[in-house]
C-alpha cells in the first residue's frame, strides 16, 4: 500500500511544471533604428523583426507559420545633461534618462489564418546617450559616414526583468518571466544641439540584436510516460 501511495506522489510531482531551464529569446531589429530624445524623454520605436530564435533555434508555430513584430521603448524625463565644449575642435555631450517601459509585440497566424498577437513588457532602468562629436559645437567635421551633416554618438540602455503575456508564452512554450538585459548601439545623423528640446538620431548599424534570458519549462509528460510501466506493476500487485 505504501509503495502505491509513493508511486502516486511521484506521478503527481511529474505532472507539475519541471524546473525551468535557462534559455535565450533572440530577435534582430532591422533598420531604421530611430531614436528621438530631449528634456521630456526619449523614444525608440517602430523597429521591426522578422523571426524569433530561442537558443539559436528558429521558432515556428505548430502549423509552421513564423513570427514577426516590433520592439519599442520610452523613457522618463531627462535626468541630466553634461556638455563639454572646452575643446573647440570637438564638443561632446552626455544625456541620462530615467525609468521607462520596453515593449516587444509579436504577431503570428493561427491554423485558420487569423493574425494573433502577444507581448513582452519590461521596465527600462536607464538610457544613456553619449554624443562623442557634437557637430554644432565642433570646428571639425564629425565625419558622419552616413553623409548626413549630423553628430555622432552611442546609446546604451539597461532593462530589468519583464513578463510575457500568456498568448506569446504559450505559443513559444516559455515561462512567463524574462530576465534583465541591455542594449548598446551606435548613433549617427544626430540632429540639432544640446540646447534643442527635440533631437532625432539614426544608426550606422543595419541591425540590432536583442537577447532576453527566458525560462524553458522541462517536459514532464515524457517522464510520466516512462514511469507508467512501473506504476502499472505497483497497482497490479
Amino acid at each position: 500500500m505504501r509503495s502505491s501511495i509513493r508511486a502516486l506522489v511521484v506521478a503527481v510531482a511529474l505532472l507539475l511544471p519541471g524546473v525551468a531551464l535557462a534559455g535565450g529569446f533572440e530577435i534582430t531589429l532591422q533598420e531604421p533604428l530611430s531614436l528621438s530624445f530631449g528634456p521630456a524623454g526619449a523614444d525608440f520605436g517602430g523597429d521591426s523583426f522578422n523571426n524569433i530564435f530561442i537558443d539559436g533555434v528558429f521558432q515556428e508555430t505548430p502549423w509552421l507559420s513564423s513570427f514577426y513584430g516590433d520592439a519599442t521603448f520610452v523613457t522618463g524625463p531627462m535626468l541630466s545633461l553634461t556638455v563639454n565644449d572646452s575643446d573647440p575642435d570637438r564638443g561632446t555631450s552626455d544625456y541620462v534618462f530615467g525609468p521607462g517601459t520596453f515593449t516587444l509585440t509579436a504577431h503570428w497566424t493561427d491554423q485558420f489564418g487569423n493574425v494573433q498577437e502577444g507581448r513582452y513588457v519590461a521596465p527600462l532602468l536607464e538610457l544613456r546617450i553619449n554624443i562623442r562629436c557634437e557637430q554644432e559645437l565642433s570646428a571639425q567635421d564629425c565625419g558622419d559616414s552616413g553623409g548626413i551633416n549630423g553628430s555622432l554618438g552611442d546609446a546604451s540602455a539597461s532593462f530589468g526583468a519583464g513578463q510575457f503575456d500568456h498568448a506569446l508564452a504559450q505559443i513559444l512554450g516559455l515561462g512567463l518571466s524574462g530576465g534583465a538585459f541591455s542594449l548598446d548601439w551606435p548613433l549617427d545623423g544626430i540632429e540639432g544641439s544640446p540646447s534643442d528640446s527635440f533631437r532625432a538620431a539614426g544608426s550606422n548599424s543595419a541591425t540590432l540584436d536583442i537577447a532576453i534570458p527566458v525560462e524553458v519549462p522541462e517536459p514532464s509528460i515524457l517522464s510520466l510516460l516512462m514511469l507508467s510501466p512501473i506504476l502499472g506493476l505497483r497497482f497490479r500487485r
